[in-house]
């Protein structure tokens, strides 16, 4: 049966084979645990064996040379992992997610961390490849497919953002042809004979001669008779007039006010009516419209027959 000892100071118990019994009694050791010296008592076969620990420690004792000081042994060691971590992984897993909210940058952000994670990995003792190549997959696929899904959903966004400009368009127009009936109502039923006069007289601002669809802009100036200077002059003016010489007594379907092809992507116009609502008007009737106003017949006869 293995002798047993203990540190007089700690308690520590140590155990010895039945080889190493005469080797260590009578000499003078360093408990692992507290650090201070102790000798170990004369022991044998007839030494009774002291309680062992709920953990037994076998220490592995060597003999200290005659003169020299006390041998410093290895006790019980916490166990330290001989794998190194690799943070980068984590941050290639967590780009190529973000990639999929973020496209492009988080992707390349991705692609080149989990690279350079992957690369890490190449020591046995680096660990983090499974989420390196995950970080890489994930990178890869979002720069592949927001591309895609972005040709998918930008045509609806712009469809979607060209609907808005119309129903803006069209309010404008309403807002002009309101500002002509009150201009009429003080020049005995007639319209102005240029929108300029609109400005001068009535309140409303040179925004609203601008289509939201255009590159144009509200004309500039501080004051009413500014503003009526430049819009003509162009990148201001966004509507083609026809009320000139027309009165409160035109027919309904009589057009007062139009607006060029180029305003919607060609998809169609907004026209001003005669008594006063505002209709789309669509890209394979307009240019007939147009064609008939400027040969100077107005109402249109395509729109008076119903042709939309």
């Amino acid at each position: 049966m293995p002798a047993e000892f203990k540190c007089p100071h700690c308690g520590t118990v140590y155990g010895l084979t039945d080889d190493q019994v005469p080797q260590y009694s009578g000499q003078t050791l360093n408990c692992t645990k507290c650090g201070k010296s102790f000798t170990v008592p004369q022991l044998g076969s007839s030494v009774a064996a002291a309680p062992r620990a709920a953990v037994p420690v076998q220490p592995a004792f060597q003999s200290p040379a005659p003169g020299q000081p006390p041998v410093n042994y290895m006790g019980p060691q916490s166990y330290v992992s001989p794998y190194i971590g690799n943070p980068m992984a984590i941050v290639a897993v967590i780009f190529g997610a973000l990639g999929f909210i973020i496209p492009v940058i988080a992707s390349i952000l991705a692609l080149v961390f989990g690279v350079i994670a992957l690369m890490k990995t190449r020591d046995p003792a680096v660990k983090g490849k499974t989420p390196a190549v995950v970080g890489i997959v994930l990178g890869g696929i979002s720069l592949i497919l927001m591309p895609c899904l972005l040709s998918i959903l930008l045509p609806s966004l712009n469809r979607a953002r060209e609907t808005a400009n119309r129903v803006k368009c069209a309010s404008n127009m309403r807002m002009i042809g309101t500002a002509m009936m009150l201009y009429a109502n003080e020049n005995r039923g007639m319209y102005p004979p240029k929108l300029e006069a609109l400005i001068l007289t009535q309140e409303i601002q040179s925004d609203a001669f601008t289509c939201p669809s255009s590159n144009d802009t509200a004309a500039p100036g501080a004051t009413p008779q500014a503003q009526a200077q430049t819009l003509s002059a162009g990148g201001h003016l966004s509507y083609v007039y026809v009320g000139q010489r027309m009165n409160t007594a035109s027919p309904a379907y009589a057009v007062l006010l139009y607006e060029p092809l180029s305003n919607h992507n060609k998809d169609g116009i907004n026209v001003l009516f005669g008594d006063g609502h505002v209709e789309f008007i669509s890209r394979s009737a307009a240019p007939q419209m147009i064609g008939e106003l400027q040969q100077g017949l107005n109402p249109p006869p395509s729109i008076s027959r119903g042709m939309r």
